[in-house]
């Protein structure tokens, strides 16, 4: 737990450096996640997401974020806003059948 503090204060003072690091924000987020503190994953995560828009990775990572808080038309968007960059920029994460599985899971639910 001392840890975590550490690592999310050094991940803070970095970003008050570099406001628009993508990764910084993946990183916050990737902390508040395994701390299971989802709403401040999900905010880390949108900021990644809004300064690299293109990454599919950042986009699967706020869809699950907004997942784990029950938002689920909000993640599907997210989610296939991910596969979408996936087609588009020919990365190889997140993977496509976890995401398409997860995506039409959640069609079916809020269908």
């Amino acid at each position: 737990n001392v840890d975590a503090v550490g690592a999310e204060s050094r991940i803070k003072n970095l970003l008050a450096q570099q406001p628009e690091a993508a990764n910084l924000h993946a990183a916050l987020g990737n902390l508040y996640a395994e701390q299971n503190q989802w709403a401040a994953a999900q905010d880390a995560y949108f900021n990644a997401s809004r300064f690299a828009p293109n990454s599919a990775d950042y986009a699967f990572n706020l869809a699950v974020s907004l997942d784990q808080l029950g938002k689920s038309g909000l993640a599907l968007a997210q989610y296939q806003r991910a596969l979408s960059l996936l087609d588009a920029t020919g990365v190889t994460t997140p993977d496509r059948a976890q995401l398409a599985a997860r995506i039409q899971a959640l069609q079916s639910v809020l269908n």
